[in-house]
């Protein structure tokens, strides 16, 4: 036994350096872990929705390099963006030639999240995902709706519903309006007086629109389930948004500018009221839909853009209705969302587009 007992201070030295081990161990297996763990599906999903808002704003707005490597990522070496003397793949809606405001991108990134990781940027590589080439916005707006019917977190899919629908909207803004909204306008022009007479074309026709509208849509689509207020809340305000623009069908006359895109808004409200992905909410107690509402105020003077706004509403109240649906249950949701985005926005185009409809 040593005749010389260990000092206050070496005992404290010595508790120090095994104090300082232990945390230098906890930060190595937290290094390793980061560095190893997997990548779950829905941070993939988050990852690579962020990877395109970033090719958005690289690829579809001028001078936007600079921008974009303040998100944080790398342009990617595959871009086709074009030169600032090159003709667009959209119409430009604001006087640089942007589609969207700064502002609105940046917080739709922020809505997304921190950009990828060195270990994230692997992982992503390993599973085959890489920055996007963006055509248009409303390609980049269905990826991020394929998304959102996919993950599981509901917050998420929310938040990708919303960015979804402001790029639906601004595109629906652009002077030519996509050849994806034109094809749905001439095809809801075509049902659109069985719509206003009634459920004339069948379940046939309905199920056939409500195939074709959305990227998210499937063979067999699956449609929202159980009675949650917020899902009770928007088919109750896309109800609303129908029979708005029924009235304004009514007062507009036929040579109207407006009375096409009303004739379209209409037929698409009426097949994603009858399809039969929506008929699980018509069973819940209390109901969701009402035989008549009050109209909203403006309608008198501007019928169109009344309509518009209501269609403004059923768009944010159906971005809340995606965060209470579970993974594979929201196509129909997103088929919905597309149609109010795109109608809103043509019937109230002075209403600047929002970055987060229905996320505050």
């Amino acid at each position: 036994m040593s005749s010389h007992p260990s000092t206050p201070r070496e005992r404290s030295w010595r508790t120090a350096a095994a104090v300082l081990a232990v945390v230098l161990l906890l930060v190595v297996a937290a290094g390793l872990w980061a560095h190893w763990r997997p990548l779950s599906d829905d941070d993939a999903a988050r990852l690579a929705a962020r990877a395109t808002a970033e090719s958005v704003r690289a690829q579809l707005h001028p001078g936007s390099s600079a921008s974009s490597a303040q998100a944080g990522s790398a342009k990617p070496s595959d871009s086709t963006a074009p030169a600032d003397d090159s003709p667009r793949p959209d119409t430009a809606l604001l006087a640089d030639g942007s589609l969207l405001p700064d502002a609105v991108l940046d917080r739709q990134l922020d809505e997304l999240g921190p950009p990828a990781t060195p270990s994230q940027t692997r992982r992503m590589a390993e599973r085959g995902e890489h920055a996007p080439a963006v055509e248009s916005l409303s390609d980049a707006a269905g990826r991020l709706a394929e998304a959102a019917d996919d993950v599981h977190d509901g917050d998420l899919a929310a938040s990708l519903s919303a960015v979804a629908a402001s790029w639906w909207a601004a595109d629906a803004s652009s002077s030519t309006g996509g050849s994806e909204t034109s094809e749905a306008t001439d095809g809801g022009a075509t049902t659109g007086e069985g719509a206003a007479g009634g459920a004339s074309d069948g379940e046939g026709a309905a199920g056939e629109a409500a195939g074709s509208g959305s990227p998210s849509a499937s063979a067999t689509p699956a449609g929202p389930e159980g009675c949650e207020p917020e899902q009770l809340a928007a088919e109750t305000a896309v109800d609303r948004a129908q029979f708005v623009a029924e009235a304004a069908q009514a007062r507009i006359s036929t040579g109207d500018a407006a009375r096409a895109d009303v004739d379209a808004t209409v037929a698409r409200l009426h097949h994603a009221l009858e399809d039969g992905r929506a008929a699980g909410l018509l069973g819940c107690d209390p109901g969701p839909v009402a035989a008549r509402y009050d109209l909203p105020e403006g309608f008198t003077t501007d019928p169109a853009g009344a309509t518009g706004a209501a269609e403004r509403k059923a768009s944010e109240a159906v971005v809340r209705a995606v965060a209470t649906s579970t993974a594979g249950q929201r196509s129909w949701w997103l088929d919905v969302l597309q149609d109010t985005a795109h109608g809103a926005q043509r019937l109230d185009p002075q209403k600047p587009v929002a970055a987060l409809p229905g996320r505050g």
